[in-house]
């Protein structure tokens, strides 16, 4: 294996593993949950690529070749990949919000709307390959838990609001901004198709009805099969009912594209966004399952297997992809014993793709909408926004802003949102490292805060310092230790037991402090310094600058080492606090006994 593939811990080939294990009984098992998520999966992929605003045939095209080979690569045996809500509404926004070469992608010709979109997933999947092989799969971690809940409900609003028109079946032109094409729809209420209306609540009903009563039926398909069957038998389209139209009835259908730099500095902000949204989706996915199966995620192998996956597909004309939730707790509960359950369900989507394609005709577009805004409902999780939003002020901030970005702004952009607002005020909690005063308790020794000890020294400092001690902390710190050390002390401690990291901007903040020491002849004792902080220390050449002998594991060794070298002892023995006088005993008697 490749030096730089070990160190990132991807495996080229896991799916060899799996091959090595397998036998009949997994073999039946896995087709039978690929079967069950393939039944999933195509109403699905035809309502995602409604949503997205390509024809239909993207979606399923979505769901073969990249979930094919996610399967063959990911780190979990249970995840499928393919067309999601969340992506396809990220590239809906995107159509309608890019241009190139002054023209708005969604308003070009199909075929040169579409090369962009192959684009798109090449560039998005080449992203995602990248961060995989440079070990970039931490990446993940600076999307938190409120960034992720913003953006979902976000996303389902848009998802069902963006759903009206054909929910209703309102012949309208598709808006910029979600608030004007409702209010577009609204404004032509009075048009509403009362046969498009019934069907589009007819699914919503009968899709509750079997979840609640029969959930081990697959309501979103009965719904699609019984809304076709009606379109077919009353000819719905007489009656102004649109219908999904004519799929291909091909087996593979290859895809071209082509960029220039003006093509890519277009898509790069919405490929990134793709990369870092469909890898977060499939990871937090991948995380879930985790408690359910006992595998642990990988996040770098997720990142190389969903950016193989997005290449493949755009050259097979597929749309983004990312991980499923529904699909994938589909593809667990069906039973799925390895990896290939999931490549199964790619090899029967384009199975009914060949032989039964010619149906889509008859599946009314408002049964469709109806399916979608159960999907967009599902996506605004109350109790999680609200868990989010009461946990603490930070991630009241980071859910609404990226909740209200999500409205605002456009949806890609949602996410750089969230991510800026949770990093900037996770900066602005560890920026404000913690500098107290402390003196040993003359009754049981113990550290306390300089203002409650009872005590005051006018030979000794101890400063403990708890925090980060990186760049957007240094002022904070300089300005702290500066306030503190009006005073002239024969010595001073600076315990550093409680700081885990400090970079260069941190060292030369303490490199200022010990200068204002030594023009006031106060000699300075770092304790307790972890190994981490030791080695940007001595890189920096402080170690050398305060001495190695002023470097001490602890607190006692370095109040030793003051009242050894730099205390005047006669002064500590009239000193109220025992500790003090005790020191100042025993290194009394150690210079008599030598």
């Amino acid at each position: 294996m490749p030096g730089f593939l070990k160190e990132a811990r991807i495996h080229p080939l896991p799916f060899l593993t799996s091959i090595k294990r397998y036998n009949a009984k997994k073999l039946r098992a896995d087709l039978i949950a690929g079967l069950t998520v393939a039944v999933i999966t195509l109403p699905q992929s035809i309502a995602y690529a409604l949503i997205a605003g390509v024809h239909p045939k993207y979606g399923l095209y979505a769901s073969i070749i990249p979930t094919i080979i996610s399967a063959f690569f990911r780190s979990s045996k249970h995840v499928i990949l393919g067309p999601t809500n969340s992506a396809s509404m990220v590239l809906a926004s995107t159509l309608s919000s890019i241009a190139v070469g002054g023209v708005i992608i969604q308003s070009m010709p199909e075929q040169d709307k579409m090369a962009l979109v192959f684009l798109l997933s090449f560039l998005a999947g080449v992203i995602q390959l990248i961060f995989g092989l440079v070990n970039a799969g931490n990446l993940v971690n600076f999307v938190s838990f409120s960034v992720t809940i913003g953006f979902t409900a976000g996303a389902g609003i848009l998802i069902a609001f963006n759903q009206l028109k054909n929910f209703l079946g309102i012949s309208v032109g598709a808006g910029s901004h979600f608030i004007f094409s409702t209010y577009e729809v609204l404004s032509h209420i009075n048009e509403t198709n009362l046969i498009s209306l019934s069907l589009g609540l007819f699914t919503i009903a009968l899709i509750l009805f079997l979840k609640r009563f029969a959930p081990k039926i697959p309501g979103p398909l009965v719904s699609i099969i019984a809304c076709g069957l009606l379109a077919y038998f009353f000819d719905l389209p007489e009656f102004g009912v649109k219908m999904v139209g004519d799929i291909p009835r091909t087996a593979i259908s290859f895809s071209r594209f082509h960029f220039n730099l003006e093509i890519f500095k277009a898509l790069a902000p919405s490929a990134l966004a793709f990369a870092i949204l469909g890898v977060i989706e499939a990871f937090s996915i991948s995380k879930a399952i985790s408690n359910l199966n006992g595998e642990k995620a990988n996040e770098n192998q997720d990142f190389f297997a969903q950016g193989l996956a997005n290449i493949a597909g755009a050259f097979f004309s597929s749309i983004p992809v990312s991980g499923s939730f529904t699909r994938t707790m589909t593809n667990f509960n069906a039973g799925a014993r390895t990896r290939f359950a999931g490549a199964f369900s790619g090899l029967i989507v384009l199975f009914a793709l060949v032989f039964f394609s010619s149906l889509a005709k008859y599946i009314p577009i408002p049964s469709l909408a109806g399916m979608i805004i159960i999907i967009a409902y599902s996506m605004v999780s109350l109790e999680d926004i609200a868990f989010a939003y009461n946990a603490a002020r930070a991630d009241r901030i980071v859910v609404v802003g990226t909740f209200l970005s999500a409205l605002i702004l456009e949806l890609q952009d949602a996410i750089f949102v969230g991510v800026f607002l949770s990093l900037i005020l996770f900066l602005r909690k560890i920026s404000h490292p913690q500098i107290i005063k402390v003196l040993p308790r003359p009754t049981d020794k113990k550290l306390v805060p300089y203002d409650i000890s009872g005590s005051r020294c006018s030979q000794l400092k101890i400063f403990q310092v708890d925090g980060s001690l990186f760049f957007g902390a240094a002022a904070e710190m300089e300005r702290k230790l500066r306030d503190f050390n009006t005073d002239k002390v024969n010595a001073l401690i600076v315990r550093l037991k409680g700081v885990r990291m400090i970079d260069a901007t941190g060292a030369y903040a303490l490199k200022k402090f010990l200068n204002d020491c030594k023009k006031n002849n106060t000699r300075v004792i770092f304790a307790g310094v972890r190994s981490a902080v030791r080695k940007t220390l001595e890189r920096s050449g402080l170690i050398k600058e305060i001495g190695e002998e002023n470097i001490t594991p602890d607190t006692s060794v370095a109040l030793s080492l003051a009242f050894k070298k730099y205390l005047d002892n006669s002064i500590c023995a009239a000193c109220e606090n025992r500790l003090f006088k005790e020191c100042a005993a025993m290194n009394a008697a150690g210079r008599e006994k030598k």
